[in-house]
Parts: C-alpha cells; sequence; structure tokens
C-alpha cells in the first residue's frame, strides 16, 4: 500500500511535452510551448534476483543484510500521471512511456466529438478524445480519469463519449464532471 505520509516512499517526475497552439492575437501562426504534467511514483525494494535460489533462503539473506551486502533492488512503481493541459503527443514520447503505465492516468478529453476536429484540438493545444482513442493501444493503466471538457458538451454527452473510449482499452474510464460547468444546464 501506498503510504502517503512517507516522503521516503514516493517520487516524482515532471512530464515534458511539446506543443503547438494557434496564436490568435497574431494571426494564423502557430507558436509553440513546453507543457508539463508530473508522474508520481512508489519506491519499493526487492529481493536482487541473485538470492531467489538460495537453499534456506532467510538464514542466508539475514547473514548477508549483517555482513553489509545489497541484497535488494530500488524499483520505481508509477502511481499517478497527471498530464496538465495538452495534446496526445505525450502519448508518442517515449520520455513519457511511465505516464502510460501508471495505476492512474489524468488526462484531458476536451473535444469528443465530430463537431470539433482533431486538428481543431491540437492547434488550441488540447486532447481530442478521437485521438485518445486512436492511441489507446498504449494504455497500460488501471483507470483513466478524464477532465477538461469543453462546456459545449452536456454531462449526457461526456458519457457517452466515454463509453466510447471504454470500448477501446482495458482500463475503467472514468470522467471527472464533478463542478463541470455546461452551457447546457
Amino acid at each position: 500500500m501506498l503510504d502517503l505520509h512517507n516522503a521516503d516512499a514516493l517520487r516524482a517526475k515532471v512530464l515534458i511535452t511539446e506543443a503547438t497552439f494557434l496564436d490568435e492575437e497574431h494571426g494564423p501562426k502557430l507558436k509553440r510551448f513546453w507543457l508539463m504534467g508530473y508522474v508520481v511514483y512508489s519506491i519499493r525494494e526487492k529481493l536482487n534476483k541473485q538470492y531467489d535460489d538460495l537453499k534456506d533462503k532467510l538464514k542466508q539473506i539475514v547473514k548477508l543484510k549483517k555482513s553489509g551486502a545489497e541484497i535488494t533492488d530500488t524499483i520505481f512503481f508509477p502511481e499517478v500521471a497527471i498530464t496538465g493541459d495538452t495534446t496526445t503527443d505525450f502519448m508518442l514520447d517515449l520520455h513519457n512511456a511511465d505516464a502510460l503505465r501508471a495505476k492512474v492516468l489524468i488526462t484531458e478529453a476536451t473535444f469528443l466529438d465530430e463537431s470539433y476536429s482533431v486538428d481543431h484540438a491540437r492547434q488550441h493545444g488540447h486532447t481530442h478524445l478521437f485521438e485518445i482513442m486512436e492511441n489507446s493501444h498504449w494504455i497500460r493503466n488501471k483507470a483513466v480519469v478524464l477532465t477538461h471538457f469543453s462546456p459545449r458538451y452536456s454531462i449526457e454527452d461526456i458519457h457517452l463519449a466515454v463509453s466510447k473510449l471504454q470500448s477501446k482499452v482495458s482500463a475503467k474510464v472514468v470522467p471527472l464532471t464533478e463542478g463541470f460547468k455546461s452551457v447546457y444546464q
């Protein structure tokens, strides 16, 4: 179990993704930004594989430990990844692979249907549900929490869209709609 009160049990890594936005203030040129997200890791000590086959294992391990031998390997396990406001480019960046295998992935899904194109989402630095579905084969998370929905959608629209993604991934997909304000409410 992850102990949130033990600072030594957690480490964080910053996800950095480059994205391109439409600069509406200065016309149709594109601007590049670096976006940040985070991965929180738990740290576990695991018995080194070379000691797996010891006879009288417990006694031998105690003896090795008392002698000062390093008997464990430190394993960093990604627990939660938060992408922030971004495009799906983070999914294709190998440096961010831990985000897609953390127990929980929290990511945006601003646009959900054909009323806005994937290109529109990308130009404005957002994620379209269609892109998440297209890249769903990379998702290894146990749960995916979707956030940052456009207020153009109703709660019903969001739940319908989530069901489409749910059919493509083994992870539990949950829309975070607490506090969401739709223009249709």
